[in-house]
């Protein structure tokens, strides 16, 4: 009776083992194999364990069998199956390596630990002698090499019955009885040991008979565990050790999403810390809970201490029709705003106000561009655009003006050589004379028009000699002023300091005289106040208005430059006007009174000198007409030749 009580223990035993491995694996997903495979190694080891020790059941009289290759090893045999049945064969080859590294370790460290036993000096302190250890040693290799190689036949034949089985139709329980029983080859080794003991009868109708009723038992348990499985596929409602599962593997997920949930704060704040625009974390009365770095520094350097500012306040739509930004929005808005913390550096922002409500409370998100730099080189781009596009037109204009003019001046020679044979051979009348005559003067005139419009076209002829330009102030001044209208004053302030350039003192004449000329006009046609010709000269660093050169040079200078300036307080001009005063045959002067060539000729003529004509006016208040020309030292060999040619 008692044997029997023992039988049922060991059979509730195994039930227990596999039915565990099965509860692990079935919460793989939930938890991971791992728990499985330590479990699984575990129990292999606890099996061999008590394989070694030789601890034993009885079934009848004295049939025996062992507990560790029955109770234990068998369960993990059925658990075995059941992971390629419902896993695959790559989970299974895990199990295979991991016991295959492990039998190799312990295999290495026995021989390690043996051939330490057989050197000299080789002693332990307590306990057993070296040599009593290595006997241990040489018999626990000999045992382990043994289990470990049926081991490993056992998971080897079990995948490969299991899968033959599937293959012939055989059904399934009966499958997975044929493949448990393969474990029988494994103990083939110890059986032909025991061979030669006597205790044959023990091992046929002990282990085999055992691991029979344990295949038998065990194949209905996981006949049953498959079944379900394939009636449990098809629903999704998870079950009662699904929740226990989840449950108490809820520890390490929680960990998981904790550090997971930290690892992407700190990503959140190192962006929002690092970026460019300015980010700000308000309360609904614009007071600042939080900024980033970039706010940080334009704070401290637009606006002060971030402490106590309501940066709400300081915020100034550009739109005059905008709302102002001290009221909170409903949704997001996005506007055009200037920074006026500061009234000596007014900034202009792209700002974004979104509201949010965190725990409740109406908080302000707030993000910002400091668009004043980019606005300033939008507008600089702009002005140069049109620049480049004005020069162009003045450049095109040039060429068409320069091959008119040839044109039109042989023309005019052809007709001043006619006029001369009539004079000359033919008998006319003081009245044809007097015509012709007539004729001669107006073609002469006709002549310096083409010679303006030569000088325009920059294509002239110029003698090169060094002026001084200090006197040819003096010269041009002393040359206008009888011509003057008697309530004009007429005022000359020319530096001391030597200043020489380059060039044809004719145009340059021409150039101061037809500036002075157009300011005597302008003045005259403004009849109120009194009126005032300023003629001005000295260093491009001292003009009236600022030397900016029209091309970007990396060396420029303006002390490398001349300025002559005609400044009147006439009329004026409007912006529209001075685009074109530069035109040929542009003129704001009644009909009659002017051909549109003399700031064509002046324009033309420095810019051949390699200089530039810079422009201010007002309307109502007058203008100054500022030339720059470059000092002698800094005039271009290649322009000497040009125009010495």
């Amino acid at each position: 009776m008692e044997f029997i009580n023992a039988l049922l223990l060991n059979t509730f035993e195994m039930t227990f083992i596999f039915i565990s491995l099965v509860l692990l694996l079935q919460q793989r997903k939930a938890i991971g194999f791992a728990p499985f495979y330590l479990v699984f190694g575990f129990l292999l080891f606890f099996s061999h364990v008590l394989v070694s020790a030789e601890l034993r059941g009885t079934l009848a009289d004295d049939i025996q069998f062992s507990i560790g290759n029955i109770v234990i090893y068998m369960p993990l045999l059925a658990a075995y199956l059941a992971l390629y049945a419902t896993c695959g064969t790559l989970r299974t080859q895990h199990i295979i390596i991991g016991i295959a590294s492990l039998g190799g370790l312990l295999w290495y460290i026995g021989e390690v630990t043996s051939l330490q036993c057989s050197w000299l000096g080789f002693s332990i302190s307590n306990g057993l002698s070296g040599a009593t250890l290595e006997m241990l040693l040489n018999g626990a290799k000999s045992s382990g090499l043994h289990s470990a190689l049926g081991t490993l036949a056992d998971l080897l034949l079990i995948p490969i019955f299991y899968s033959i089985f599937d293959r012939l139709r055989v059904p399934k329980y009966f499958a997975i009885l044929g493949s448990l029983l393969a474990s029988c080859f494994s103990i083939l080794p110890e059986f032909m040991i025991y061979w030669y003991t006597g205790y044959v009868r023990n091992i046929l109708f002990g282990d085999l008979l055992g691991r029979l009723a344990a295949a038998v038992l065990l194949s209905g348990f996981l006949y049953i565990y498959l079944k379900w499985l394939e009636r449990d596929t098809t629903s999704e409602q998870p079950g009662v050790l699904d929740l226990l599962f989840a449950f108490v593997g809820s520890y390490g997920k929680t960990k998981e999403l904790q550090e997971s949930l930290q690892e992407s704060e700190k990503r959140y704040k190192m962006v929002i810390e690092n970026a460019g625009e300015l980010i700000f974390t308000l309360k609904s009365s614009g007071r600042i809970i939080d900024a980033n770095i970039a706010a940080l520094r334009f704070l401290e350097a637009y606006g002060g201490s971030s402490g106590k500012l309501n940066i709400l306040s300081s915020l100034e739509p550009a739109d005059p029709s905008e709302q102002p930004m001290t009221t909170v929005p409903d949704a997001p808005r996005h506007l055009r705003c200037r920074y006026t913390r500061r009234s000596e550096d007014i900034r202009l922002l792209d700002v974004s106000l979104t509201p949010v409500k965190v725990r409740g409370q109406l908080l302000l998100f707030l993000i910002a561009r400091d668009m004043t730099d980019e606005e300033k080189l939008s507008r600089e781009k702009a002005e140069l655009a049109e620049q480049l596009i004005h020069s162009q037109r003045l450049e095109a204009l040039g060429r068409l003006a320069g091959g008119v003019a040839h044109d039109f001046n042989n023309c005019i020679h052809a007709i001043l050589g006619h006029i001369d044979m009539l004079m000359f051979t033919a008998n006319l009348t003081e009245q044809s004379k007097k015509r012709l005559e007539k004729i001669a003067l107006l073609a002469e005139q006709a002549g310096k028009l083409t010679s303006q419009l030569l000088g325009f076209a920059r294509k002239g002829k110029y003698k090169v000699e060094l002026i001084d330009v200090k006197k040819l102030v003096e010269d041009c001044s002393s040359m206008i002023g009888p011509q003057a209208i008697a309530d004009i004053e007429l005022v000359c302030e020319v530096e001391k300091s030597e200043m020489l350039i380059s060039g044809d003192s004719v145009q340059l004449h021409q150039v101061l005289l037809n500036l002075m000329l157009n300011a005597i006009d302008a003045m005259g046609q403004k009849k109120s106040g009194s009126h005032k010709l300023l003629v001005q000269a000295g260093d491009g660093a001292n003009a009236p208005i600022e030397c900016v050169s029209p091309v970007k040079l990396s060396d420029f200078s303006a002390s490398d430059y001349v300025y002559v300036a005609v400044t009147d307080t006439g009329c004026g001009m409007s912006e529209e006007t001075i685009n074109k005063i530069f035109e040929p045959f542009y003129t704001t002067k009644p009909v009659g009174k002017g051909t549109g060539m003399g700031l064509a000729m002046v324009y033309g003529t420095v810019t051949h000198h390699q200089g530039w004509v810079q422009v201010k006016s007002t309307l109502g208040t007058g203008s100054t007409f500022c030339c720059f020309l470059p000092r002698e030292k800094y005039v271009e060999n290649s322009y000497k030749e040009e125009v010495q040619a």
